[in-house]
């Protein structure tokens, strides 16, 4: 069933495994009764079926959204965040993990307030220079230009550690001069 939030939900232990995608992939056993949030990098939507990529930070996992178990079923727009309750299955053919999560149910939390530039958020982008700068925001959710700053990032940290062993100070003096 496809829903507006809307209710609370019971959120005790007892109802809910873990909701943490990387929780799921890591301990989950196939069969499990899951809920867990995240945003949709991508959809394909089929005649019976729709596949979503659901990622919350560099986690990601595959949602199978099949149209006769959620008759009601609307696709998401790419970059809505929502809540899936489903059923934890083993699938060694997915491009995200080796587990995917058949929906029962579907909750759109929140929208896009505008249509996404980048095809999919999951894909590495093909962008002119401008178009990426523009859509900087949408653009740093792609998992792939994460990752380039992410190793810019350890090798930031790697000299800066260097430098410190080697007695040197890091000093941050101010960029902006009058003019």
């Amino acid at each position: 069933m496809m829903r507006e939030e809307s209710n609370k939900r019971d959120l005790s232990p007892e109802k809910i495994l873990p909701t943490q995608i990387r929780d799921i992939l890591a301990s989950t056993t196939p069969g499990s009764e899951v809920e867990v949030s995240g945003t949709v990098l991508s959809i394909r939507d089929q005649k019976n079926r729709a596949f979503i990529v659901l990622g919350q930070g560099n986690d990601q996992v595959q949602v199978v959204v099949e149209k006769s178990i959620v008759p009601d079923f609307t696709p998401p727009s790419r970059g809505s965040f929502i809540t899936v309750t489903g059923e934890v299955v083993e699938n060694q053919n997915t491009k995200t993990s080796n587990k995917e999560i058949i929906a029962s149910q579907i909750d759109v939390v929140s929208t896009p307030s505008r249509e996404l530039v980048l095809e999919s958020l999951a894909h590495p982008p093909k962008l002119s220079l401008d178009t990426a700068l523009d859509n900087r925001s949408e653009h740093l959710r792609n998992v792939h230009i994460q990752s380039i700053f992410k190793v810019n990032s350890i090798v930031a940290r790697s000299f800066q550690d260097t430098m410190e062993e080697l007695g040197f100070t890091q000093i941050f003096s101010p960029k902006i001069l009058g003019g």
